[in-house]
């Protein structure tokens, strides 16, 4: 059991009182923004030597 589970389970047993939660979203990102820029790009098919 990891501290953060402890300290949770302590308390929702009333034992102790922890400070409200700095990250509300559980530590979740945010979701990925879809742009012109993330659309899929042609594949590269030249030698290294040859790409700019």
């Amino acid at each position: 059991m990891s501290a953060r589970v402890a300290l949770l389970r302590m308390q929702a047993d009333g034992l102790i009182c922890l400070p409200p939660s700095q990250n509300p979203k559980n530590g979740r990102r945010p979701p990925v923004l879809l742009t012109a820029a993330s659309d899929p790009q042609p594949l590269l098919s030249a030698p290294v030597h040859e790409l700019p």
